[in-house]
């Protein structure tokens, strides 16, 4: 039996309605170091408020609250210990024993980069029972990635409920630390990165991805810590002084700090952005455009163009916005090449209504196996080419990769009958981007209750189009990079 694929999100939406969120040590400290920059806001013009438009499946794409998204910069923030003469660690070449385990990692695509820019660390840090070794640690100028072994003298009990997939129940379980650099906090992208699994039940391998939305000296003091681990409290505190001057010879940053008004949104439906450019930067673990705007409605959708004129994958990620504070949101893309000369910003013009568009299961699996691939136009810059396609008994997944300008949206592909009615075969679905070669994969996990029965009443697959679509050329903007 098939089940309504909007259930799993609701089970989530009515967990967090009655979650209960305890203020964390240091909030005070926190709130003062936020308004160092209120008066500046205040007297900047205020950006009018925005009317939210509808997305492509008739649903409102939600609007910010500024009060809500200045809680998500402060919030979670806990206390952090004093240190003096940490260990230094120098970003070498190195084995990470994080990736030794007989699975497929999120970030394995970059598993040569943080081999050859990490340090092993082996420092531990134990508390309520909860022992946490950093392992390796590899920097540069875009992100921290931690690797560590977490150990409980009691067996490790995953958040969430058996309906759950496991690997987010492992994701939610896993240490989600802040970080201090010399100390001072630096601040949290919007976006949380992390990727873990289980040795034995006493036993966790985990990494965190953590974007820096500002620029690092190449070194410095390095302070990571958190108060929570899983559900439960305590202190677990590692310092270490860091060099990544290694790493920073192999990356391109710029901070133009570049200001700009550009428009989004289509018809009466558009907002007004004054933006500011504060970082552009290609560096071996990822790369990243930083854009600062005060406003509830944040500018997010728009193409990334090098100076050959190919246009590169923006990966859809959580962003702040805020009526009160400037706030800074991280932008990853995927270079077609790490010596690019310049990064290009056209805004997209979308209306945000876009129309689903069928193609024959037939027609499409005799141009696969006949080693074609399979073009989906989206708009009329744009397309998502379908490389692969499985199909079994627990999921399907896809593989495809984008041509021309798109926007900043996860791809679907999503099984239909032979009408092009949409069928609710999938509990769940995971978008997985290569980050060296910009491949995305869409893996939809069937619902316990599908049967074979229901998996042969795929005759197609429907995907979106919107041709209400246009780059703003005329107010693109190009960064030099050094």
């Amino acid at each position: 039996m098939m089940k309504n694929f909007n259930q799993f999100d609701q089970r989530l939406r009515e967990k967090a309605k009655a979650e209960e969120i305890d203020m964390p040590q240091g909030f005070n400290e926190r709130i003062d170091h936020l308004l160092e920059n209120l008066a500046e806001a205040q007297a900047e013009q205020q950006i009018g408020d925005n009317k939210a438009y509808k997305s492509r499946n008739g649903r409102k794409r939600s609007k910010f609250s500024s009060i809500a998204a200045a809680a998500a910069v402060i919030l979670l923030l806990p206390t952090v210990i004093a240190f003096t003469s940490p260990q230094a660690v120098n970003m070498a070449e190195g084995a990470i024993s994080y990736f030794n385990a007989p699975k497929e990692f999120k970030y394995l695509s970059k598993q040569a980069e943080y081999e050859k820019y990490n340090a092993a660390v082996d420092l531990c840090s134990t508390d309520q029972g909860i022992s946490i070794t950093l392992n390796n640690i590899a920097v540069d100028d875009n992100y921290i990635n931690v690797f560590y072994t977490l150990e409980s003298e009691e067996p490790i009990q995953l958040l969430g409920d058996a309906d759950t997939p496991e690997q987010w129940r492992l994701g939610w379980t896993a240490a989600h630390f802040w970080f201090k650099a010399d100390g001072r906090y630096i601040e949290p992208a919007a976006q949380g990165e992390t990727d873990a699994y289980l040795v034995d039940q006493h036993t966790m391998k985990g990494m965190q991805r953590f974007a820096l939305l500002d620029q690092l000296e190449d070194n410095f003091n390095l302070e990571m810590y958190t108060n929570w681990i899983g559900n439960r409290e305590g202190q677990w505190h590692i310092a270490v002084n860091v060099d990544k001057s290694s790493v920073a010879v192999a990356g391109n940053t710029v901070l133009p700090n570049l200001k700009a008004s550009v428009t989004s949104g289509w018809g009466e439906k558009t907002a007004e952005h004054d933006i500011t450019v504060k970082k552009v930067s290609i560096s071996p673990f990822g790369s990243q455009i930083v854009l600062s705007e005060r406003g509830e409605n944040i500018f997010y959708n728009f193409a990334v163009r090098d100076e050959k004129g190919n246009y590169l994958p923006v990966i859809p990620a959580g962003q702040i916005a805020s009526k009160i504070f400037k706030v800074d949101n991280s932008f990853e893309f995927i270079p077609k090449t790490k010596n690019m000369k310049q990064v290009t910003i056209i805004p997209i013009m979308d209306d945000g209504h876009s129309q689903l568009q069928f193609i024959d299961q037939e027609t499409l699996l005799a141009q696969l196996n006949d080693g074609q691939s399979v073009k989906l136009a989206v708009n009329d810059s744009g397309s998502y080419v379908l490389e692969s396609l499985k199909i079994d008994q627990e999921k399907m997944v896809a593989v495809l990769h984008q041509e021309g300008a798109v926007s900043v949206i996860n791809p679907e592909f999503m099984p239909a009958d032979e009408t092009g009615q949409l069928l609710q075969c999938a509990e769940y679905v995971d978008h997985e981007y290569n980050r060296e070669n910009g491949e995305i994969t869409l893996t939809y996990y069937w619902g316990k209750d599908v049967t074979q029965e229901d998996l042969e009443e795929i005759k197609g697959f429907c995907y979106w189009t919107n041709y209400d679509f246009q780059l703003s050329e005329d107010e693109a903007i190009t960064i030099d990079l050094n």
